[in-house]
Order: C-alpha cells, then sequence, then structure tokens
C-alpha cells in the first residue's frame, strides 16, 4: 500500500475521496488527526467501521458538520458573527 503525502490539499469538492478515514478528513478539515479522532467518536457521527478501520462517506461527514457548529477552546459558536456588544469578557 502506498503512502499518502501529508500535504495533500482539497481544493474542490469533487476532489474528496468518496470514503475518508482519520488522516483524510483531517486534511479536509485543517484539523490534526487527533481532533478528528474525538469527533469520531461522537455519539451521532455516521461512522463506518471497515475491518479496523472506521471511514465515512463524504457526503455524510458534510452532512454531520451541518448539524454541528464548530466552536473554540471557550465554547464559542464560530458560525455566528461576532458580538458588537463589547461587555462580554473572557
Amino acid at each position: 500500500m502506498s503512502k499518502r503525502p501529508a500535504d495533500i490539499r482539497y481544493s474542490r469538492y469533487e476532489d474528496i475521496h468518496i470514503f475518508l478515514d482519520a488522516l483524510d478528513i483531517g486534511h479536509v478539515l485543517g484539523m490534526p488527526k487527533s481532533s478528528v479522532y474525538y469527533m469520531m467518536h461522537a455519539y451521532d457521527f455516521p461512522v463506518i467501521i471497515i475491518g479496523n478501520r472506521k471511514m465515512i462517506r463524504k457526503e455524510k461527514l458534510f452532512a454531520w458538520l451541518k448539524k454541528h457548529p464548530f466552536s473554540d477552546a471557550h465554547g464559542k459558536d464560530l458560525n455566528r458573527h461576532p458580538q458588537t456588544n463589547n461587555s462580554e469578557s473572557l
């Protein structure tokens, strides 16, 4: 089996493989593999187990991401517009 280059970049949806493993998801989302594994353990993450590999279909990944907003380390929703009120403290 050939190794995949670590600097894979997907510029179009059509370029992304149909089935993705943790490394592929990390490349698509720009996340470290450890964060992808954490995400794959979510109760509703649509993972498929093939042998000892966890995979996900491309369209299922993007559907799941639409239902789960991204947040930063402080739990702030990054999909929302920044608030204009500056009274919020960190």
